[in-house]
């Protein structure tokens, strides 16, 4: 499709769109960046709606299901100036922006960006902690494609590729022009969530004087489960239970430190893509490859 394609498609999107053409929003990732975090905060706000399921995974996995059941996920909206979900898989996902654009063509785009090594040695953690990994973190990036495999189911394997910001962030904006996204740093929400959080506010066009109560506090840390065949049987139970036993099976800890030479190897795999996505972002991103 080309940009004149994408530019009557989004026109054509846009006419057909009302007030009730939800969200307003996305924030499309990455994956263990700091989106929970940042939904957290912004449903403190009294001008935003995010749903009570903050990944609705539409756009990547639940396309089928039309847009119609994706606008009843935001029913209780009301006169919100500002209404979205998070799902950290759009951004990577290819078939996702396209249908993004398509369907929300005047969205604005929210991307936290995390040191792609620490995210995929988080990423690779969360997987263990659902039960769906139990190779050595050596053996997950040493089986890991090059390239994006065919199939959402594996996606959530690619440690390393999912990491490569500069490629994806280019494609959405193949689709939407870059002013509707907004790139942010998980070390900025971490170092100075207030400041960030009003940045983000600016960007939606809600009051950004608010300051979140939670701003600061870590959400969706790293956590194992008691019982990894209860944590397996929690994926076949509706959402509300499933929240239930996970809250109930879980337990909070912290995950060993990264072998050195691992993150060394890691290092060089991604220094070109950090490189690339300095200079798109125009910023320093030198302290990424070094070891903590």
């Amino acid at each position: 499709m080309t940009a004149k394609d994408h530019a009557r498609s989004r026109s054509a999107a846009r006419s057909a769109t009302t007030t009730a053409g939800v969200p307003t929003f996305l924030v499309m990732g990455a994956m263990r960046s700091g989106t929970t975090s940042l939904a957290v905060y912004l449903r403190e706000h009294p001008e935003v709606f995010i749903p009570r399921e903050k990944e609705l995974h539409f756009f990547d996995w639940r396309w089928e299901r039309g847009v119609s059941w994706y606008r009843e996920r935001f029913a209780g909206a009301g006169t919100r100036t500002a209404v979205g979900e998070a799902t950290p898989m759009y951004m990577y996902y290819p078939d996702a922006r396209e249908r993004m654009a398509s369907s929300v063509p005047e969205a604005r785009l929210i991307a936290i960006l995390r040191n792609p090594i620490d995210r995929a040695y988080s990423h690779y953690w969360f997987n263990r902690s659902l039960a769906i990994e139990d190779r050595p973190f050596a053996d997950a990036l040493a089986g890991e494609p090059v390239h994006e495999p065919p199939g959402a189911e594996r996606h959530n394997f690619m440690y390393v590729d999912m990491g490569r910001y500069a490629r994806q962030l280019r494609a959405v904006c193949e689709f939407y022009p870059r002013e509707a996204l907004l790139v942010i740093l998980f070390e900025d929400l971490v170092d100075r969530p207030e400041q960030t959080f009003s940045e983000v506010c600016r960007f939606l066009g809600v009051d950004h004087t608010r300051k979140p109560g939670l701003a600061g506090k870590p959400n969706n840390e790293y956590a194992e489960y008691r019982s990894r065949a209860l944590q397996k049987l929690a994926w076949s139970a509706p959402p509300s239970v499933r929240r239930a036993i996970r809250k109930f099976n879980r337990r909070r800890v912290e995950y060993p430190q990264m072998d050195r030479a691992l993150h060394r190897e890691l290092a060089s795999r991604l220094s070109g893509d950090i490189q690339d996505l300095a200079a798109w972002l125009g910023r320093d991103l030198s302290a990424w490859t070094e070891a903590s």
